[in-house]
């Protein structure tokens, strides 16, 4: 093989290999912890809330009121990412996506509930006060918890 055919396959070759991987280094917006809730992003920025979550302790995670205005950001949905070792109860990180859509700034409200310390749905203005069966525990159920995070949209 003569050298000029070699030089333009390898040519060809690195071409293919970076339109290949140009998708690679994608990966997932940035996301934003408990720790950092004042977030500054872009219009069409995507951006993820995260938290620590474990359902098999009964634990809930949602936005509540008031609702983050529509205008600025958009929910894109959740996801979820087990700790590893994954194991029987073992938890992960809940990741709760959105889309910056508009110049402005709004806050995004979590309510964060153990096993019964919620008995109405999580996205409601405040949590249910707890049923008789539940009363018992009272003493020894954690309140609710709230978690804001400001989102400033440039």
């Amino acid at each position: 093989m003569s050298h000029g055919r070699t030089a333009a396959r390898t040519a060809l070759l690195a071409t293919l290999l970076t339109v290949l991987l140009a998708g690679c280094g994608e990966g997932e917006p940035p996301s934003h912890s408990t720790g950092h809730r004042k977030i500054v992003v872009d219009a069409g920025e995507e951006f993820d809330l995260t938290v620590p979550y474990n359902a098999s302790t009964g634990e809930r995670w949602g936005i509540t009121t008031p609702a983050p205005d529509p205008s600025v950001v958009r929910t894109r949905g959740r996801r979820f990412a087990h700790d590893t070792p994954v194991q029987p109860g073992s938890g992960g990180t809940l990741h709760l996506r959105f889309t910056a859509r508009k110049r402005g700034t709004t806050r995004i409200v979590l309510l964060h509930c153990l096993v019964h310390a919620c008995d109405g749905p999580v996205d409601s203005p405040s949590p249910a006060a707890p049923s008789p069966s539940t009363m018992s525990l009272a003493p020894l159920t954690p309140r609710p918890e709230r978690i804001t995070w400001t989102v400033t949209v440039r």
